[in-house]
């Protein structure tokens, strides 16, 4: 019997009849198919010239806002400036430029809410235009201290330059009595370039400047941010010095405001100074004493020590205490009256004790000058001439060169 095979030829055929009915129904799915794939980019590229179209469209109406306002603005139509710039905020919520717009356009029309309400609105990267102006409202209208700080600093960290932010920086740390930023804000509007004429009068004057409206001023800050320290103190030190108090309730405040805040500079040291008024050494010392670590940076510690040490004709200390506040504070007239009359008594170095007297009234006669002055700002260019002159003669040469320089530009 012959060996038995398998015969696949059946197989095979009906493979081959497997495979052409799967190309067949494959090439009839592919020609269905075909349309809809066709369609489905065609759909594709009609929303993509849709889209492209609108935001062309968009791009040129934004372009179009921009020149008007930018027109209406120099044409100082303020109404149309506004609502167009209303318009372009709408479509362009992240650029600060309208919020810019409509702020002015709405300040020039004399309507500050609105113009605020705009500015609070603007995006985080707001223009130095915006953020001054935003300072200004909240300095002038709103009388919000806290907010008008953050605004100037904004301004600062655009164009750090920028002098009317430095400005309004400067006479908030000294109508609040806050020396110490007052001291930093100096130097850093010199080390920046935003130095005025006005920064080197506060320099010059740092410590004794006192405002005629400054108690209501603190007392208003104090209500709107009462857990603010520096708005109280700032109140009470205000007080203390009108004349229509008794030396009892200037005492009696001053006391009170002392242990509430004892770690206070300007609280100790105001007390430190009325203690010398009185000649009362014991006090000083106490106080010296006590709060020398508190105090001991201060340029006015070590000239109350030098007093201290002077009335006790410990000269040698005294001489090393009116030194470190010297060289702490070299326009300090005051130092050098007392150190001269310090040495009057120990009666050695006339010569020093002259020059030193006569430099602390030239110093006291600047000071009296811009104490007449109805604001820092009016100052004439002699006073700032004769304040170079002071500067140069208390060794600060370079500052005395920058305020010379100020002067020429300024004069016409």
């Amino acid at each position: 019997m012959p060996p038995l095979r398998r015969n696949n030829s059946n197989d095979t055929s009906s493979t081959h009849d497997v495979a052409f009915v799967d190309s067949a129904r494959l090439a009839t799915s592919n020609r269905k198919a075909r349309p809809l794939l066709v369609w489905t980019l065609v759909g594709l590229i009609g929303l993509a010239i849709l889209a492209s179209t609108y935001w062309l469209q968009r791009a040129s109406y934004l372009r179009d806002l921009e020149t008007q306002c930018k027109v209406a603005r120099e044409l100082e139509k303020w109404s149309e400036l506004e609502q167009l710039a209303v318009d372009w905020g709408i479509y362009a919520p992240l650029n600060p430029i309208p919020f810019e717009h409509a702020a002015v356009a709405a300040y020039r029309q004399g309507a500050m809410d609105r113009a605020y309400g705009y500015l609070t609105q603007m995006p985080e990267n707001g223009t130095l235009d915006a953020w001054l102006l935003k300072g200004e409202i909240e300095h002038e209208s709103l009388n919000d201290p806290i907010a008008s700080l953050e605004s100037c600093n904004k301004s600062i960290a655009i164009a750090p330059s920028n002098s009317e932010a430095h400005h309004r920086l400067m006479y908030f740390w000294a109508m609040s009595r806050q020396l110490s930023s007052l001291k930093s804000e100096i130097e850093r509007g010199i080390q920046s370039g935003a130095a005025t004429l006005e920064t080197y009068a506060y320099w010059f004057a740092m410590d004794k400047l006192q405002f005629a409206d400054a108690a209501p001023v603190n007392k208003s800050w104090a209500d709107l941010y009462p857990e603010q320290d520096s708005f109280h103190i700032a109140t009470v030190l205000a007080l203390a010095n009108l004349p229509q108090f008794t030396e009892l309730q200037r005492e009696g405040d001053l006391k009170i405001l002392e242990e509430r805040f004892p770690n206070n500079p300007e609280v100790l040291l105001t007390q430190v100074e009325r203690a010398i008024e009185r000649g009362d050494d014991i006090r000083v010392d106490s106080l010296l004493s006590s709060k020398k670590e508190v105090l001991a940076n201060d340029y006015r510690y070590w000239r109350s020590k030098g007093w201290l040490e002077t009335e006790r004709g410990h000269y040698e200390d005294a001489k090393a205490a009116f030194e470190a506040a010297a060289k702490l504070a070299p326009l300090d007239w005051q130092t050098k009256s007392e150190w001269a009359l310090m040495l009057r008594k120990q009666g050695e170095d006339a010569s020093l004790s002259e020059e030193l007297s006569k430099l602390a009234q030239k110093g006291r006669t600047l000071f009296e000058q811009l104490k007449r002055s109805d604001s820092i700002f009016n100052l004439p260019p002699s006073f700032f001439n004769e304040l170079a002159s002071y500067y140069e003669s208390c060794g600060l040469t370079d500052a005395a060169n920058s305020i010379r320089s100020l002067v020429s530009k300024r004069s016409p």
